[in-house]
């Protein structure tokens, strides 16, 4: 499959993954739900957290589901995602929906490539803003194909925080 359908299919994957669980997330059901002590994490992908990170909480409903790990400084973020395994991409739909997730207005995309993730080609994303709180950060995405599912892994950190090397140890760790 050549990069730019593989770009393509992966942005698509990850706009609808982050969109049902946003919306589920916006809907307060995530508020309620617990850590798991890495149940749900283990069904998506096995890997070795960076120092600091721990499990906030997880969402598992209609067969999404969602582990989000902080670090306690209101800004470090780990969101891993996964869709069914049935879950189709239509293409049309993830247009229909980007003005409602428009996330050009504060991130501007510093640098792209190809990685292998779980044994599989994949494209690598990674932005640069400002969050609501008019702190600097990056972000990470990942899409990837998870142990039951196309998957989504997404990670933001203030500037200040980030480290090249250990963004990278941990997205080599998935497995």
């Amino acid at each position: 499959m050549p990069t730019g359908i593989k770009f393509v299919w992966g942005a698509a994957v990850a706009m609808t993954l982050m969109c049902v669980v946003g919306s589920i997330v916006a809907l307060g059901v995530a508020q309620n739900l617990k850590p798991d002590g890495g149940q749900t994490a283990n069904r998506i992908a096995d890997f070795t957290l960076p120092a600091g990170y721990r499990e906030e909480y997880v969402v598992n409903i209609g067969g999404y589901l969602a582990v989000s790990y902080y670090t306690g400084d209101g800004h470090s973020h780990i969101f891993l995602i996964q869709g069914p395994p049935d879950l189709r991409i239509d293409r049309d739909s993830i247009w229909d929906m980007l003005p409602a997730y428009d996330r050009t207005t504060r991130l501007t995309v510093v640098e792209t490539r190809s990685i292998v993730v779980r044994d599989q080609d994949t494209p690598l994303t990674i932005s640069e803003g400002a969050n609501s709180d008019g702190v600097a950060y990056r972000e990470l995405a990942v899409p990837f194909q998870g142990k039951g599912g196309p998957a989504l892994l997404v990670m933001s950190e203030p500037l200040t925080r980030w480290d090249r090397a250990t963004v990278f140890t941990f997205v080599a760790s998935i497995r």
